[in-house]
């Protein structure tokens, strides 16, 4: 009988064969708890986070008009995207790119981390083959709850998240202008889940930084 109910680090990990390894990630996800470097009003775990991502992927495939292919490659994306934090734990996306240097070293080690998780299956990880609209929206998917999350805990008067959304949101305006120049479609110009949240969480922003002035 293999133990996959807490599996501390990689090398416990690599003792895992398949499927264990990949069950032992599913049941990780809800104990594993996201922005564990900020005081939060709500606790969020990185299975709450998988959660709410594969909704929005579905959201943003109907709206975006994405093929089937591409849709169901967008969402199981989201849904294992983050599959490397049960073991690294969670690293919010603006503090891993404050340098290059460290956004390099993070990236490296989670590349290590996926590679033993995902041995056996094809799953959307680096170096899989891709599909680029999918892999793009990934990205804006991804940051569109960590804006969410990040402007909830504001409303709620926790300014520990100030940066965090204001650097969340500086990420999604320039996924935007890639976006629009690959495909010819600004996102924060169309009524659609993006722009809602987008423009939600920069007026929340605005209104506490003029409070603070």
């Amino acid at each position: 009988m293999h133990n996959f109910a807490n599996v501390p680090d990689l090398a416990a990990m690599k003792r895992l064969p398949q499927p264990f390894r990949m069950i032992a990630v599913v049941q990780a996800m809800s104990t594993v708890k996201r922005f564990c470097l900020v005081p939060c009003h709500v606790n969020q775990s990185i299975g709450d986070h998988t959660g709410r991502s594969v909704m929005l992927a579905f959201l943003v495939a109907e709206e975006f008009g994405l093929s089937m292919e591409e849709t169901l490659d967008l969402a199981k994306r989201m849904a294992f995207h983050d599959s490397h934090e049960t073991i690294t734990s969670d690293i919010p996306y603006p503090v891993k790119h404050m340098t290059s240097d460290l956004a390099e070293a993070i990236s490296d080690a989670e590349s290590d981390v996926e590679g033993v998780i995902f041995e056996g299956y094809q799953m959307p990880f680096r170096g899989c083959p891709i599909l680029p609209k999918s892999r793009f929206l990934s990205c804006v998917v991804d940051m569109l709850d960590l804006v969410l999350f990040c402007a909830n805990e504001l409303a709620m008067h926790n300014i520990h998240h100030m940066e965090i959304l204001r650097k969340g949101l500086k990420v999604l305006e320039t996924y935007n202008e890639g976006y629009e120049r690959i495909y010819q479609f600004n996102m924060f110009n169309q009524v659609n889940t993006v722009s809602a949240i987008y423009h939600m969480a920069s007026d929340l922003l605005q209104k506490v930084d003029n409070a603070l002035i």
